[in-house]
């Protein structure tokens, strides 16, 4: 699993070190900067599995990723520590620098996994130049991360998998609805819009996952029988079957349904689809305001969704629900504040006072959400002091 999360100068983000659990909820009002923490994340994912160039121009270049606040020459700096199993930690990071769309630098990249027998595998790469533990010379390419290119080699390769295989979504009900050709992939897409072929993937293949699938829906759906893809021509949607106690059952098609149970249904899908054999397995799935358009009734069964899928994977959320918090079973150690002050995102676990009122069950955390004492602690504020701290360990002479 990642463990930990440092980045500098990314968006809204001047300086944050944040340790990550299996489930992690970022919490916060909106517009605090709690997707830009996920999209930081996104970034690293996208710039693993494909071009770097591509992945910056289509944010608008480095200088739109940057803060406000830092100049020309600051570099806009990403860094996740992980642990691949119990004898075997690390990390990765990287920097680049640049002044518009398509004008960028990668200052440096390296990483290092550190084995029980204090056997160490690394690169780094500064200026052009690498040094590595490997016995042949990587080749370095101006518009792909080096990790991409020793990807293949025992040593990196499940370092590889574990950071580019993250998938994050934001899901849009009305991508849904659309009527659509069957279309590939994987993973569900990111705005939920290949749902029907994930489904109906899932149905074929692991039956019984399906049926958890529609067991948690039914809990927000009244009288719900169960669901199916069901094909028109060229084109495909999902249905919703209800029971009709006089007739024979109603049968929604997805462009009927409202938009909080397709964003639900989208989410337990996001959560649910690495389950069959032909599906490679993720590593992390993060989710934008799963609760969103949501009956607040049905906060609870989306926290058991996300529950239940974080044995499986690693999940981050970004939430400003209160309803979403206010159970019993929310670890307060899966909880991170977030704030914005003076133009700058804090993230951080939630403050002493906070962490004591929900260990002894004094409020939940929705209540504490609702009065505004949700903070995150003053070491997470002090993030923003150290903004000279380095990332980066192994400095090429």
């Amino acid at each position: 699993m990642i463990t930990r999360v440092r980045l500098r100068n990314y968006r809204s983000i001047v300086s944050c070190d944040v340790s990550l659990e299996k489930l992690t909820i970022l919490v916060g009002p909106n517009g605090v900067g709690k997707s830009n923490f996920l999209d930081a994340l996104r970034f690293i994912d996208e710039a693993l599995s494909g071009s770097l160039e591509q992945v910056i121009g289509e944010r608008g270049g480095v200088a739109e990723l940057r803060h406000r606040t830092a100049d020309d020459s600051s570099p806009v700096e990403f860094r996740v520590d992980f642990e691949l199993n119990s004898e075997t930690i690390g990390h990765y990071a990287f920097g680049v620098v640049g002044k518009n769309r398509s004008d960028y630098l990668l200052t440096h990249e390296e990483c290092r996994v550190q084995h029980s027998n204090g056997h160490i595998d690394f690169f780094v790469v500064q200026d052009g130049r690498i040094d590595s533990s490997l016995d042949f010379q990587p080749f370095l390419s101006p518009n792909h991360l080096l990790l991409s290119g020793v990807s293949m080699t025992p040593q990196f390769l499940e370092v590889f998998l574990l950071i580019s295989r993250m998938e994050f979504y934001n899901i849009i009900p009305e991508q849904m609805r659309r009527y659509l050709p069957p279309l590939p992939g994987y993973y569900l897409w990111r705005d939920g819009s290949n749902a029907a072929g994930i489904f109906r993937k899932i149905k074929k293949n692991r039956p019984e996952i399906a049926s958890r699938i529609e067991d948690y829906m039914s809990r927000i759906i009244p009288e719900l029988n169960n669901i199916s893809v069901t094909e028109y021509g060229p084109v495909e949607t999902v249905q919703f079957n209800q029971q009709n106690p006089v007739a024979e059952p109603w049968i929604f098609a997805a462009a009927n349904m409202s938009d909080g149970t397709l964003r639900a249904f989208g989410v337990l899908l996001a959560l649910f689809q690495g389950v069959d054999s032909e599906t490679p397995p993720l590593s992390l799935v993060g989710i934008e305001e799963p609760e969103s358009a949501l009956h607040p009734a049905a906060a609870g069964v989306l926290f058991d969704s996300l529950n239940e899928a974080s044995d499986f994977f690693q999940v981050v959320i970004t939430s400003h629900s209160a309803d979403l918090l206010d159970n019993d079973d929310v670890d307060p150690n899966s909880l991170r504040a977030v704030v914005l002050e003076e133009g700058r995102t804090i993230i951080g676990q939630v403050d002493q006072a906070g962490r004591a009122a929900l260990a002894k069950h004094l409020f939940t955390g929705g209540e504490l959400l609702r009065l505004g004492q949700l903070r995150p602690s003053k070491v997470s504020a002090e993030n923003l002091k150290r903004a000279s701290s380095p990332f980066f360990e192994v400095v090429l002479p």
